[in-house]
């Protein structure tokens, strides 16, 4: 089963937006990695507020949003594969490419 529950809502150049908590221990501020073509490249700590996932994913305090703005010395030319997994690496978040 799994312990987080999250997505990323969108991956457009140059924004990564999402959210993620641990459904266990909802109040715990939860880091996240983002990976682009294999390489990890930042640790991003998921604390924004999200107001949709206060009213709809029952969330405490919505306080659970990530945002990475992307670079483009991190992107290779033609198609890149970027994903976002829970920090301790047990988990891609849904919608990762």
């Amino acid at each position: 089963m799994k312990k987080y529950t999250g997505i990323v809502d969108k991956i457009t150049y140059p924004t990564i937006k999402g959210w993620v908590f641990n459904k266990y221990s909802p109040q715990d501020e939860i880091d996240v990695s983002i990976i682009i073509n294999n390489k990890k490249v930042e640790l991003v700590r998921a604390n924004l507020f999200r107001k949709g996932t206060k009213l709809h994913e029952n969330h405490p305090t919505g306080r659970c949003g990530f945002q990475y703005i992307l670079s483009l010395k991190l992107m290779e030319h033609g198609n890149n594969i970027i994903e976002v997994i829970v920090g301790d690496g047990s988990q891609k978040i849904l919608n990762s490419s």
